[in-house]
């Protein structure tokens, strides 16, 4: 089966095997997976794999306009123009200073009539990347003022530009989360304040322990995690925390802020040639749970609201976490559901007080033979 991941997040690049970086003369063909964890780097000639990881890792414009990230396990780059874009989609708020520092580079554009224009664009950019912290609130507004069918029609095209391999069409299975689903929503509308959303569940046949939700309503569930979870109330978890992400049109607010004020612009206009292209961005987004750490943390809150109200057991999450913690350690295999800040104990904290926060009321079992769902997956 093809990695929905390699399609949405891998690039052409080169790994360093020598040399001091100003030239490409020891270069070895690679390809770039940018995962939450780091640089997974694969050569090309030999087939050996690499991880460089984002901690610590210096993000550097060499001579001839590729993108180097330097760590102390190597030097790897590319000189595909969406790499820088790619890296912060993933890990933006780890390396957010010195993306800003790049994007505001000029990187060997010719000179020629339209001279003018390039300097006033390449200003502008740098003004924008100077100021983040505008540029954030710049693209939250814009996607505050698009409707929410921007975000139906997203997730519809990043689903369908999505290949997956085989789908889980088990009655027993699908009708299981559907029915944890249509529980949640209800809990959603108890709640308030969310947009009306039709929700659309797929199940896919895939050992990674994941799950994500597209904008507009799209969640695709890995049997993996069906597999990994011990009880309906820990599924039910992690679907409030994905219903979280879409109620809270977090995919949008990345897209903003990872593209620009720009891209938000298009949401708002609702550019048919404009959402085709940011689409596979909310796809990456998405899949490889790269949002920042304020919105992960909101999903596992605003998802605990969700479960109360659903009168479904909330520590389901927590325990879940703990779970993954115990099997995964602190420090998550590549595409988990763990995210990009696997802060167990911080986030365990989190959502065990606020469930205490709510109040205890009488929590309703989900009624479904589990051992029966986990062994039908086999």
């Amino acid at each position: 089966m093809t990695s929905p991941y390699d399609l949405a997040s891998a690039l052409d690049g080169f790994l360093r095997e020598a040399g001091d970086g100003a030239t490409g003369e020891h270069d070895a063909v690679a390809r770039l997976v940018i995962a939450p964890t780091g640089l997974r780097v694969r050569v090309s000639a030999t087939g050996a794999e690499h991880l460089l990881p984002w901690r610590g890792a210096k993000l550097q414009r060499r001579s001839d306009g590729a993108l180097v990230v330097r760590t102390n396990r190597g030097v790897a780059g590319s000189q595909d123009p969406d790499f820088l874009r790619a890296i912060e989609a993933a890990v933006g708020n780890e390396l957010g200073d010195q993306i800003a520092r790049l994007a505001g580079e000029r990187t060997g554009l010719r000179a020629s009539g339209w001279l003018g224009c390039v300097v006033f664009t390449a200003l502008t950019v740098w003004l924008i990347s100077s100021i983040p912290g505008c540029v954030r609130g710049a693209a939250d507004s814009a996607v505050e003022s698009a409707p929410f069918s921007v975000d139906e029609k997203l997730g519809e095209i990043a689903e369908g530009a999505m290949e997956v391999g085989e789908l889980v069409e088990d009655e027993r299975v699908v009708k299981a989360l559907e029915a944890m689903v249509a529980r949640l929503q209800r809990g959603i509308v108890d709640v308030g304040g969310a947009p009306p959303v039709t929700w659309h569940v797929r199940i896919v046949r895939d050992k990674t322990v994941n799950a994500f939700a597209l904008p507009g309503g799209y969640i695709t569930v890995f049997t993996g995690l069906l597999e990994a979870a011990e009880t309906p109330e820990m599924v039910a978890g992690v679907l409030a925390h994905e219903m979280a992400h879409v109620t809270q049109r977090h995919g949008l607010r990345r897209v903003g802020q990872s593209l620009g004020f720009f891209a938000a612009i298009q949401l708002v206009l609702g550019d048919a040639s404009g959402l085709g292209r940011i689409a596979k961005e909310v796809l990456t987004i998405a899949s490889v749970n790269a949002y920042s750490r304020e919105q992960e943390n909101e999903a596992d809150l605003l998802g605990v609201r969700f479960l109360h109200a659903a009168r479904i057991d909330p520590r389901g999450l927590g325990e879940f976490f703990a779970l993954l913690k115990q099997k995964y350690g602190d420090v998550p295999g590549t595409y988990t559901w763990l995210s990009t800040h696997p802060q167990h104990a911080a986030r365990i904290a989190a959502i065990t007080s606020e469930a205490e926060r709510l109040g205890l009321v009488t929590f309703e079992a989900i009624e479904v033979d589990w051992p029966a769902i986990r062994a039908a997956l086999k």
